[in-house]
């Protein structure tokens, strides 16, 4: 690695510990139900973590890279890192299974020829993009300098993948069943990496920003469309939270757009897209407007905030996890985006602040 990234690994970790010692909001985010809710999910995901350090979508089964990542960075979200926190040993088995498989994805599926459930439902390439946002996020925090360059090294190869894959009207959305889903996620992976110092080529996230505005946003309404499901006045949960997403991750958070946008997730209910049934896509719909409305304050904040944590913990299971009951169903994958919401408002990670 040039000295010249070197320094940004430096920086970049320096930046992460003020991030991490920042305070959170002055009224306290968490009520007794929350924090027995984080307890209990915290538990389970360490009791769920396999041997070699990964995580499998459901409790049974082969750990997959995009699952491990997910409960990685839900873990994270608590202040783990490699070297320091409660779980810290969770963090660094982890990393190293992510590490190992990295060097052997080429932006195709992975492994070849057995498909995960999130591949199947998000996107053939969405292990790559929650990779990416793993690496981004740890990089500067694992106390390893020789680490440190493995890693800005693969993310870089992997930024590549995502890099030319992005559609020309700036979604990705080749392979999905929700398409803004992954095109936020691939979106949030550009975004992590370059705040981490890793250069991005071709693909544009004001591409993406256009993409919202131009071919998902309807202004009579303030309803964001995914054209594969139906028209503007179609208002989904997952759509919804995943524009605003974009939108106050690009600091467009202040536009009319932005303010009719968030007024219409309010309209919304967590798994109304599905019958009332909850998937895994609903816990990542959940994950974005959350990250989306951190970055307001008083009342609209507390307005989400306050329905959502009892949402998730309504809906936990006794034993500490969450059940997906549409498409992605597996336990894991639930249960780590659920923890990982839960935590935001910790602002713990880099990325929150974007």
């Amino acid at each position: 690695m040039s000295r010249y990234k070197s320094l940004i690994v430096l920086a970049f970790g320096l930046l992460s510990f003020f991030l991490w010692t920042a305070q959170a909001p002055a009224e306290d985010p968490y009520d007794p139900e929350t924090l027995r809710a984080i307890d209990k999910a915290t538990a389970w995901l360490l009791a769920a973590q396999q041997p070699d350090g990964s995580w499998s979508c459901d409790i049974q089964g082969q750990g997959d890279v995009g699952t491990t990542c997910v409960a990685a960075l839900a873990l994270m979200s608590a202040g783990n890192t490699r070297q320091r926190g409660r779980h810290h040993q969770a963090i660094k088995r982890a990393t190293a299974f992510v590490l190992q498989h990295a060097r052997q994805m080429d932006g195709s599926v992975y492994p070849a020829g057995a498909a995960t459930q999130p591949q199947y439902k998000i996107g053939h390439h969405i292990h790559t993009y929650f990779t990416v946002i793993f690496f981004s996020q740890a990089l500067g925090m694992l106390g390893d300098a020789e680490l440190d360059n493995q890693i800005a090294s693969e993310l870089a190869r992997l930024v590549g993948y995502i890099d030319r894959t992005q559609q020309a009207d700036g979604s990705w959305n080749d392979s999905s069943t929700e398409p803004m889903i992954t095109t936020v996620i691939a979106w949030e992976a550009l975004r992590s990496a370059f705040s981490a110092g890793i250069e991005i080529q071709a693909a544009g996230v004001d591409k993406t920003l256009q993409y919202i505005r131009e071919s998902c946003y309807d202004p009579a309404s303030g309803i964001f469309r995914d054209l594969r499901w139906g028209g503007a006045s179609n208002l989904r949960f997952i759509t919804q939270g995943g524009a605003l997403r974009v939108l106050y991750g690009m600091g467009e958070g202040k536009t009319e757009m932005a303010k009719k946008g968030t007024e219409a997730l309010f309209h919304t209910t967590f798994a109304q897209d599905y019958g009332g049934s909850a998937g895994g896509e609903d816990f990542l719909g959940a994950l974005f407007a959350t990250q989306a409305l951190l970055h307001e304050e008083g009342a609209t904040w507390q307005r989400w905030w306050g329905t959502t944590r009892k949402t998730l913990a309504d809906l936990q299971n006794a034993d500490g996890s969450w059940t997906g009951h549409h498409c992605i169903t597996g336990r894991t994958f639930c249960t780590a985006t659920a923890l990982w919401t839960l935590l935001l408002p910790k602002r713990i990670l880099p990325m929150t602040q974007m």
